[in-house]
């Protein structure tokens, strides 16, 4: 846990099933939401909420979709949204893009019981490791692939895998999807969009031809989403 304020690093309470590759949001400021993800030998269902006031976990319902790792999400109000990802297959390559993309509602009552249901598909291709954050009443999607890799940017299928140049949105109310202007590259190998200050952040990534990136996107808030 990194305070920002005081410049100070503290260790806050492990997860309960240790994951990497999830998707991440935050309910109502409260609570870190971990949806699906790779651990160990393979993909996960879990769904696993921390709170920091209280340094504690909690298992939420988990996903029915196939399990997967690298995609993306955010949570908007009360619903958490997750796109695509890779799936484990049984034959080769090992891991291909998934196509679903899912919408889970919470409850304030009992934030474990998740309610998932698909919605419908999204414009363009299928994500991997795409950046994503939560802006207003929408969830934003920034670039990605759509052939998953693990670290070096080369396909499980041996091709070099190539950034998508791309923002989508998605208004979970409107069940609507809509496209913003891209960024000036095509870029991929994110997890989140970061949101300070009115603005927001895509830092780092790959570019074509698997070039690891000190790039720094920042655009407003209110240019990039306004009020409806």
């Amino acid at each position: 846990i990194y305070d920002p304020s005081s410049d100070a690093w503290s260790r806050g309470a492990d997860i309960p099933v240790p994951t990497d590759d999830a998707a991440a949001g935050v309910w109502q400021g409260e609570e870190i939401a971990l949806v699906s993800g790779w651990h160990d030998t393979g993909n996960i269902t879990d769904v696993q909420f921390y709170n920091p006031a209280s340094d504690s976990w909690q298992a939420g319902s988990p996903i029915p979709g196939r399990p997967v790792f690298g995609h993306t999400g955010a949570i908007v109000g009360d619903q958490v949204v997750y796109i695509d990802g890779a799936a484990i297959v049984e034959t080769r390559p090992r891991f291909v893009i998934d196509t679903a993309s899912w919408l889970g509602k919470l409850s304030a009552d009992d934030l474990t019981d998740v309610s998932w249901a698909l919605i419908s598909p999204h414009p363009g291709p299928p994500l991997y490791r795409a950046a994503s954050g939560t802006i207003g009443d929408y969830a934003i999607f920034v670039g990605g692939t759509d052939n998953p890799y693990n670290y070096s940017g080369i396909g499980y299928d041996g091709v070099p895998s190539e950034p998508i140049r791309q923002i989508l949105t998605y208004a979970p109310e409107l069940d609507l999807w809509g496209e913003l202007p891209p960024l000036p590259v095509a870029t991929m190998d994110h997890r989140n969009v970061g949101l300070a200050g009115g603005q927001a952040f895509v830092a780092g990534g790959m570019l074509k031809g698997q070039i690891v990136s000190d790039h720094v996107w920042v655009a407003e808030v209110s240019q990039l989403i306004g009020p409806r």
